[in-house]
């Protein structure tokens, strides 16, 4: 059984770990148990040898936080003592894509390759646009793109593709994989629509008209426009005056201050001048 993470980061075996959530524990009450709750009952379902019921507890607890490495690797372990490929598989692989380069990576990858040489494995090849997007199935974290030929039981599962980043949304999808072939996705995430602000300021100050995106929006002085994060264009125009032209790009949660002059418009110089006497 793998360590159980403290807050202070250091580690402990899962029996101490037990005593302590144990001995602190609050009057039951109907929520749903946390993450650090269902590993203390992942534990003890271990050491009373309850295999079936430890790898749920393990498996819940991914589902309550689906970075946690150390439900990954015990979901993994129990598995593997129940000889699960399917479980060993997908908890392993999301071990390793969590938290390559640790003590425990060669159990996690001799399970695997004893398990990918088993018949009932299909492979799965994911390409996305953007790149570099993580994979999830059925929740469980497994690969970022582009990847190729990814070794998975035969089955079908829910397959959830997210960037974690704020922009794009993420996204999910049914795939099936079958023995003995490859299965191929290709998914673009759909960009997120963000917004920020334009603050219109003129000189005249009252009186001009202010057409955006070619729309008439209204005579200055305008309220702070709320406006997708885009470029936008920008038209200035009154009676005397020239008009004033602009492209401008609004970015996502800030103020874009447009600030525009216009000129008056002068009389041709031969308009100005006397004309003579015949």
């Amino acid at each position: 059984m793998r360590r159980i993470g403290n807050p202070a980061g250091r580690a402990f075996p899962a029996t101490i770990l037990i005593l302590v959530f144990v001995g602190f524990a609050a009057p039951a009450v109907a929520q749903e148990a946390s993450y650090g709750d269902l590993l203390t009952k992942g534990a003890r379902m271990t050491k009373a040898r309850n295999l079936p019921r430890a790898l749920d507890a393990f498996a819940e607890a991914v589902r309550a936080d689906p970075t946690g490495i150390d439900a990954y690797f015990n979901a993994g372990s129990v598995a593997e003592r129940l000889k699960k490929c399917r479980e060993i598989l997908l908890y392993f692989r999301g071990f390793l894509f969590l938290s390559p380069g640790t003590d425990d990576d060669r159990q996690a990858k001799a399970a695997m390759t004893a398990c990918e040489s088993q018949k009932g494995v299909g492979t799965l090849t994911v390409r996305s646009e953007p790149k570099g997007i993580e994979v999830s199935l059925d929740g469980i974290l497994q690969v970022r793109t582009p990847a190729t030929q990814v070794k998975v039981p035969a089955g079908t599962y829910r397959m959830g593709v997210s960037c974690r980043c704020p922009d794009f949304d993420d996204a999910t999808r049914e795939v099936v994989i079958t023995e003995g072939k490859d299965t191929e996705v290709e998914i673009s995430l759909t960009r997120k629509v963000t917004y920020g602000y334009l603050q219109i300021e003129t000189e005249p100050k009252e009186g001009v008209k202010v057409y955006l995106d070619d729309q008439l929006i209204g005579e200055t002085p305008v309220a702070k426009q709320h406006l997708e994060t885009r470029k936008h264009s920008v038209r200035f125009e009154k009676a005397g005056y020239e008009p004033w032209i602009r492209n401008v790009a609004v970015e996502r949660d800030k103020t874009r201050v447009v600030q525009a002059n216009l000129e008056p418009i002068m009389e041709p110089i031969d308009a100005r001048m006397p004309r003579k006497v015949q």
